[in-house]
């Protein structure tokens, strides 16, 4: 039976389970940059705990990115090949930023782990 489950993410978790949806990161600007460093957080510690429970568990595990992951686009619509034109240190890089590590994340974790991640956009 599916269950939600509310979680802080940057602290580990630890449960049986078959499939993740990690959905964790607020997508508002006023509510992402009032505090960048935890929003930043929220999406870095907690794709590695998440990632982390897919792999011990062998859960499928869906991992929410965002079109911001391209920065300002120069091209739009974006395709799946383009890199983006971002900003590191502007007022949304905490957000955009740390989707970009989670998609990373989620591919390293599929190569090198198996794990079963893909991202939902």
């Amino acid at each position: 039976m599916p269950r939600f489950i509310r979680h802080d993410v940057t602290e580990p978790f630890f449960c049986e389970c078959d499939m993740i949806y990690n959905m964790a990161c607020p997508a508002s600007p006023v509510h992402y940059q009032w505090n960048p460093i935890k929003t930043t957080k929220v999406s870095v510690l907690g794709t590695i705990h998440m990632m982390g429970l897919a792999k011990r568990v062998k859960a499928r595990i869906l991992q929410a990115s965002t079109s911001e992951i391209y920065g300002d686009p120069e091209v739009t619509p974006q395709s799946e090949d383009y890199w983006g034109h971002v900003n590191t240190i502007g007022v949304r890089s905490c957000y955009d930023e740390g989707k970009r590590v989670t998609e990373t994340l989620a591919f390293d974790y599929l190569r090198m782990n198996n794990v079963d991640s893909w991202p939902l956009y």
